[in-house]
């Protein structure tokens, strides 16, 4: 396909999505609930870490015990020290939404106290054999075989009571040990239900003819009972090894029983597929999960899946797609692929980010390739401020709607919102036809941390699960943010949470 013709098949979308029904969509349900109790109430400096940090907060759903687990990276007062250093906490909620017991703390980085050691990053999934959940992270520990600085990946096993099960803060990645200008960071997680194990992927950069800071994708089997099967191996072979101009960046993953295979996306900055040198655009590869062969790839090697902006001239490296998210829809048998990024189409600016999705087919011989063309999730319009930023996607299916959730952070400046003022956003997409669509309420707001018209006070980085189809259908979104509320002051972060059904 053409540039021209491709700019022509994404307008052609865009007047249709302006023309379609507000049929089916989503909207939240009851009150945002405060999901963290961080630090001495009213004492800004702790909580999960705000502004522009990446997988601040996570979460899964155990259908079978229809409850959410909301986990978190955030500082916390001891007895003993003022703060714990950055530690990876959970809270359960149930299928309505509603906190169940108190939060807990999940890892135990280094010692109390010491803010040389710290846990980011967290990612969750659920295991349905063994009905527990596994938390992963990225963290620095004085654990034998690390030195100070060395950032790695770990786990812990979580019961649906809140105990920890089996080793404590096992380590996954090896990026390699004992060196610290090398390192494991943003990972992801999949549960394999045919095979009862886990995939765990993440952004490092390690030997093996390469440099300091060239990043590339790497992926680790862990069994059910967090044992390494296999060493840690790469996905992603972008630009030529050695050369750190190239990099790849914040994967996500998804598994796809029906296929018996993962989907693996993430960003990267490649010098094939039509890119070059800084422009970043969001790739995808394809794993099998099947017996004998977990891992292998599957297809193209590193395939585009995003076109922002234009592919030729002085233009080309102005114009970026990052941090991606991906979900399943297993019925149509597709894949949504969505991400913030900038676009030229249609008076698009560079620099201001909106956000992005492209349907995949998710099986047979299309299995990986598009369907239908890339979307515009977001719709903040002629309206939005010249400079707005809509980030952090995140996307779930639910069975029950037939739909995907697509959230996101934004600032917006209709009244009562100003600018710089970041709330959390909502769009519900579905798969008609074979093509993803945007439908119900445009970009609808999820969060609202009071006062509105205050740009002190802000929602960032929301994370979405889906929850029962039945019992209680919908989504749980959660996110960090600080409020104006009771004894809550501001920088006085907390996570908080919000169902949202269709």
């Amino acid at each position: 396909m053409t540039a021209t013709a491709a700019v022509a098949s994404l307008a052609m979308t865009l007047l249709c999505q302006v023309a379609a029904p507000q049929i089916a969509g989503a909207l939240p349900v009851g009150n945002p609930v405060r999901v963290s109790e961080m630090g001495p109430e009213g004492t800004p400096g702790y909580g999960p870490p705000a502004g522009w940090f990446t997988h601040t907060v996570a979460i899964a759903h155990s259908p079978d015990a229809n409850r959410y687990l909301v986990v978190w990276t955030s500082d916390e007062k001891t007895p003993i020290f003022a703060k714990t250093g950055l530690e990876i906490w959970g809270q359960f909620l149930d299928g309505a939404g509603s906190p169940i017991g108190g939060d807990f703390r999940i890892s135990q980085v280094g010692p109390d106290g010491s803010n040389d050691y710290g846990a980011l990053f967290p990612a969750v999934t659920y295991n349905s054999a063994a009905r527990e959940f596994l938390v992963v992270w990225a963290g620095n520990d004085n654990l034998p075989g690390m030195s100070q600085g060395e950032v790695e990946v770990f786990g812990q096993r979580i019961s649906l009571s809140g105990a920890e099960v089996g080793p404590d803060d096992f380590r996954i990645s090896q990026m390699p040990a004992q060196d610290d200008p090398f390192s494991a960071t943003y990972p992801s997680v999949a549960y394999n239900t045919k095979l009862n194990e886990y995939l765990v992927v993440w952004q490092g950069d390690t030997y093996s003819g390469k440099a300091v800071d060239e990043y590339e994708i790497f992926y680790q089997r862990v069994s059910a009972t967090g044992s390494e099967i296999g060493m840690d191996t790469r996905i992603s072979n972008v630009g030529p090894d050695g050369d750190p101009k190239y990099d790849t960046g914040v994967p996500d993953l998804v598994y796809n029983a029906s296929a018996g295979e993962y989907l693996v996306v993430f960003t990267a900055d490649d010098n094939a597929n039509g890119m070059k040198d800084d422009e970043y655009e969001i790739l995808g590869q394809r794993l099998s999960a099947n017996p004998g062969s977990v891992g292998t790839q599957i297809g193209a090697d590193d395939y585009r899946i995003s076109h922002v902006g234009p592919d030729a001239g002085p233009a080309q490296q102005s114009y970026e797609a990052l941090r991606p998210a991906v979900a399943l829809d297993p019925s149509a048998g597709r894949y949504l692929v969505v991400w913030d990024g900038d676009h030229n189409l249609l008076g698009g600016i560079s620099g201001n980010s909106d956000i992005w999705g492209q349907a995949l087919y998710a099986s047979g011989a299309s299995a990986g390739k598009p369907a239908g063309s890339m979307i515009p999730v977001s719709q903040f319009g002629a309206d939005a401020p010249a400079d707005h930023e809509l980030t952090a996607a995140d996307v779930a299916y639910n069975v029950g709607a037939k739909q995907f959730l697509v959230t996101f952070q934004g600032d917006e400046e209709t009244a009562p919102w100003v600018n710089d003022e970041f709330e959390i956003y909502g769009q519900a997409v579905s798969v008609t036809g074979g093509k993803a669509l945007a439908v119900g309420p445009d970009d609808f707001h999820i969060s609202s941390m009071k006062p509105n018209g205050d740009a002190n006070f802000d929602a960032y980085k929301p994370a979405v699960a889906s929850g029962s189809s039945t019992t209680t259908p919908g989504y749980l979104v959660a996110w960090a943010g600080d409020t104006k509320s009771g004894t809550l002051v501001d920088d006085d972060f907390e996570v908080w949470a919000q169902r949202v059904a269709p």
